[in-house]
């Protein structure tokens, strides 16, 4: 990243590839289950969340993880 989104921009770099639209439970968290396949252990995966609410957007800070 940066890469320019039609929300604003984005710190991750293309291909993105977008998840949906989930509601948080009552702590506020969203879980998004994926199966993953055996061969991706070791990769690096970036995630960033970005949150609409009327128009106003709100971009959460990019993660980071291993995929275990």
């Amino acid at each position: 990243g940066p890469t320019r989104t039609p929300f604003g921009v984005a710190s991750l770099s293309r291909p993105i590839l977008d998840l949906g639209a989930f509601a948080p439970d009552g702590d506020g968290n969203i879980r998004v289950p994926r199966l993953i396949p055996a061969g991706a252990a070791g990769l690096t995966i970036w995630t960033q969340a970005v949150e609409l609410v009327g128009i106003d957007v709100w971009w959460g800070e990019m993660i980071t993880a291993v995929v275990q």
